[in-house]
């Protein structure tokens, strides 16, 4: 999800990079046990009055490598001064693709619905299906309808003293419509922020595809800022999070499987793991995670290649197939990187995040 330096002078990001781990630590206390629960359809609006409210739905084809996620950013958020609309993916060929398109959202919550310019998705109570419409012209379109079951929910994570609340209104789904992949694919993530086309590819028929929702919303922030509005990295600044990791997997039975876990700077981890049957049935716990594999991307950024999470007698382990670095706000203090992943449920498909706030780039943790 980009590719921008640090502009920073060496002497200052040394002088940072040296801050003892303690006072980092001591800038949190360690939060309780996270409190969890179930989601719910009308989760998709319940952030949008908060400072950072992202909602993001992910279809994946189970017989080629195609994955479109769409996330509804109503808020500014990804270092974006406005709030936009995130499309990223991978074509059937396997060709990966990324756009932030800036876009205003008008919301509405009997029955939940986000609206704009350029894509929409509305619950349809009377057929407990999303309806999704996607038109950025010359580059990407859908029209899409997911249907599925709640997943888990944290309500809300304490995160090293900011708030975090985090639903899946869809734990798992099957996702029926169409979509026109990018013809053009952008040369180096979502930087800049203008649209490559011209072209958009046939219309690809989706068909049983498997499907994911979450929101998370909340008051935290992604990386320290000295103003309001337009965050700016401050490197003097302790950092306000160390990140997070996720993995989620939609297995061939038509359940549902997810890992969000985020290491807090007073050293405990916090987060969730969650199961949902093809029936509905949710199950969730606050796992133990180990992260394994280590190794680095193009950048230098480190990233693992195993995640194992382990709770309420159950174990789940995820493996990278392969990571793509998108640095695309590393000037704000971040670095993200995506990919594919599978869980050892055979048969699985499935997507990872690993983020990690400056300076905790290069470190295994």
């Amino acid at each position: 999800m980009r590719m921008i330096r640090l502009l920073t002078a060496l002497a200052v990001a040394c002088a940072f990079l040296t801050i003892p781990q303690a006072a980092a630590q001591s800038l949190a206390p360690c939060p309780g046990p996270t409190p969890l629960g179930i989601g719910k359809p009308e989760d998709i609006v319940a952030g949008v009055g908060t400072p950072n409210n992202q909602v993001f739905w992910v279809a994946q084809d189970r017989h080629s490598p195609a994955k479109a996620a769409i996330q509804f950013d109503t808020t500014p958020a990804l270092a974006r001064p406005t709030p936009h609309l995130l499309l990223i993916g991978v074509r059937p060929d396997g060709r990966s693709y990324a756009l932030n398109v800036p876009t205003v959202y008008r919301t509405s919550a009997s029955p939940a619905a986000i609206r704009s310019p350029i894509a929409s998705v509305a619950w349809v109570p009377d057929q407990r299906v999303y309806r999704m419409t996607v038109d950025v012209p010359g580059y990407f379109a859908a029209d899409l309808r997911w249907r599925g079951h709640p997943g888990g929910a944290m309500r809300p994570a304490t995160w090293d003293r900011e708030q975090v609340t985090w639903s899946q209104s869809l734990g798992t789904a099957t996702v029926d419509g169409w979509i026109s992949f990018p013809a053009v694919s952008p040369v180096a993530g979502l930087e800049p922020p203008t649209l490559p086309g011209p072209g958009v590819l046939s219309p690809v028929r989706v068909e049983g595809w498997a499907g994911e929702q979450e929101t998370m919303s909340g008051d935290w922030r992604m990386s320290p800022s000295v103003s309001d509005g337009v965050p700016v990295f401050n490197p003097l600044a302790p950092p306000t999070h160390i990140g997070y990791d996720y993995a989620l997997s939609s297995n061939p039975d038509g359940s549902g499987d997810i890992i969000f876990t985020f290491p807090q700077l007073c050293g405990k981890t916090s987060g969730l793991l969650a199961h949902t049957t093809a029936t509905g049935e949710v199950t969730v716990c606050e796992p133990t995670v180990r992260l394994s594999d280590w190794h680095p991307t193009s950048t230098g950024y480190r990233t693992w290649s195993t995640m194992t999470g382990e709770c309420g007698g159950r174990s789940l382990t995820y493996r990278a197939q392969n990571a793509l670095p998108v640095t695309y706000t590393r000037v704000q203090g971040w670095d993200v990187a995506d990919g594919a992943v599978v869980s050892d449920v055979p048969g699985s498909t499935g997507v990872f995040q690993h983020l990690r706030q400056f300076p905790f780039y290069d470190r295994d943790i």
